[in-house]
């Protein structure tokens, strides 16, 4: 995980580095007659998009991505598609590389309503399922079943297979 002060230092070098790459794009678009915009084009030479191979290569990703999702002015749609698609490099690098270990539903659940910071109580209106349920179902005295399963996963806005883990 980057820290702060560290994600700040490599959000202003990237900006730098952009704003360098930006005179040298502006002339190579009018040449080249290219249909990619400028900002799109700074962004690729900053950092090109291409499969990832290493660990290196996903960090930097990485931080480039906190770049733009940091970035103050909205960004416009070549930008947008870039971000997509450094974001698509990145999860496909991660699915590939990074395994995940298996999580019980009842363990997603705990998460999900600690990230939340619900109550039993908040989560029992929420979805209609009785907070004896929902207690029997965090002691492991029960099992969800495919109605709790429905509900909770409308509730926290995740998909409904994330419980069967």
């Amino acid at each position: 995980m980057v820290d702060k002060n560290t994600n700040r230092s490599l959000q202003t070098k990237n900006a730098q580095q952009l704003r360098s790459a930006e005179t040298g794009l502006k002339q190579f678009a009018k040449q080249s007659g290219s249909r990619a915009s400028i900002s799109y084009l700074k962004l690729v030479a900053v950092f090109p998009l291409r499969p990832l191979r290493t660990e290196v290569e996903l960090s930097e990703a990485i931080q480039m991505l906190d770049y733009l999702l940091s970035r103050k002015k909205p960004l416009d749609e070549q930008e947008q598609g870039y971000l997509d698609s450094l974001g698509h490099e990145i999860r496909f690098y991660e699915e590939a590389n990074i395994p995940m270990p298996a999580v019980s539903g009842v363990a997603l659940l705990r998460h999900l309503i600690d990230a939340r910071e619900a109550t039993l109580s908040e989560v029992a209106i929420g979805t209609g399922i009785a907070v004896s349920t929902l207690s029997s179902v965090m002691s492991g005295k029960r099992q969800l079943n495919r109605n709790h399963i429905t509900n909770l996963a409308a509730y926290f806005g995740v998909a409904p297979g994330l419980f069967l883990g």
